[in-house]
């Protein structure tokens, strides 16, 4: 799917929402880096893809691409749903990132061994991702046995 096709979604919480670029994807990330989820803590895990369904409710069945972000710590994770492969910075120190998957739920761990990111990398790669509709290029891919 080229670039210009793509109808972009993401998921977080309980909502789901249309990107329509860059830009508004990271505005929408500044606005929550600031704000503190139903458990007391600003990290967050998100799910982005495109517009896969006609369900208002639910427009995207099928997210390509996870980012959890922890504003506090400064840590990060990515995975590449559709292939299995989990994102990783060279350099970047690993550590566990905590976060809020829904308000309905208690915090979610992402470990060490899927955490390999750091907050700047991971955002960075969500936006380019709605940028190109494809694997972002700014860390490597491995699958999470090899991490």
């Amino acid at each position: 799917m080229s670039r210009i096709d793509a109808a972009f979604v993401i998921h977080y919480d309980t909502s789901y929402e249309p990107v329509a670029d860059a830009s508004d994807l990271t505005s929408l990330l500044d606005d929550d880096a600031t704000m503190t989820n139903p458990q007391g803590t600003h990290g967050m895990a998100y799910w982005l893809g495109v517009r896969d369904s006609d369900d208002e409710d639910h427009p995207m069945r099928e997210p390509v691409l996870r980012v959890d972000l922890d504003p506090e710590t400064g840590a990060g994770a990515l995975r590449w749903l559709a292939d299995d492969l989990i994102g990783i910075e060279e350099g970047y120190t690993p550590r566990v990132v905590t976060v809020c998957e829904s308000s309905a739920q208690p915090l979610a761990w992402v470990p060490v061994s899927v955490a390999r990111v750091s907050y700047e990398t991971a955002r960075a790669a969500a936006v380019r991702y709605i940028e190109t509709g494809r694997l972002p290029d700014n860390v490597s891919w491995s699958e999470p046995s090899q991490g």
